[in-house]
């Protein structure tokens, strides 16, 4: 149907059917069933260990302990316990605490006194260029540009990471109850508390962390 306006002398003009229009971009692709194998892992790091230290550091971080990417992003470097191999850090439901390996201890410790050296305003203890805090999108566009130059055909998200420990540890017989405590999910009778403020606690879950570390026989 047609309208017109005698003040304005003009004619609007209505389609006489649905149009139905089309989206001005495309839904990424779901990757909730992409999953990393140790291999494949070993190829990232092995990748960015001489070219980019900084990020070895983080995918290391997200390959061994398992934090969501926000949860890396507010690392403090004063949060990190060295001597008993935790980090605490926040995320969307409150504080969290992942546990590290003795072989990234060592790294860290190099790593974070150098941190220290850097005259910034924020304690984050991996920093942009811009010494800021990452942001939330950088880390998976980074993998989006180094991935397919390591060769894997994979879309691989900093969730895989996570997701793929979890793989890694359930296929060693690793507990349900232990699997959700070492990666922060919600467990009955466990909270932040719990995994790093009681001597007893912290024994019981680093050594759940050890004994479930799918990479013992492998140099990350």
């Amino acid at each position: 149907m047609d309208y017109y306006d005698e003040k304005y002398n003009f004619i609007i003009k209505f389609p006489n059917r649905l149009i139905k229009w089309k989206p001005t971009h495309k839904e990424p692709n779901s990757n909730s069933d992409v999953f990393l194998t140790i291999e494949e892992i070993k190829e990232i790091l092995d990748y960015l260990k001489p070219r980019n230290y900084t990020y070895y550091l983080i995918f290391r971080l997200f390959v061994e302990s398992g934090p969501r990417k926000g949860e890396l992003i507010n690392i403090d470097y004063d949060k990190v316990d060295l001597e008993k191999r935790y980090f605490d850090t926040t995320g969307k439901r409150g504080k969290k605490a992942y546990y590290f390996s003795k072989d990234l201890r060592k790294k860290l410790k190099d790593f974070i006194e150098e941190r220290k050296l850097l005259n910034t305003y924020t304690k984050a203890l991996f920093i942009s260029t811009h010494l800021k805090r990452f942001s939330n999108r950088t880390f998976n566009e980074f993998l989006k540009d180094v991935i397919p130059k390591i060769g894997i055909k994979k879309n691989i998200t900093c969730q895989v990471f996570r997701r793929s420990l979890n793989a890694l540890r359930f296929e060693m017989g690793c507990t349900d109850e232990i699997l959700r405590i070492l990666l922060n999910q919600a467990v009955p009778g466990v909270n932040f508390n719990n995994y790093v403020k009681k001597s007893f606690d912290y024994k019981k879950f680093i050594n759940y962390y050890d004994t479930w570390y799918p990479f013992k026989n492998i140099q990350l």
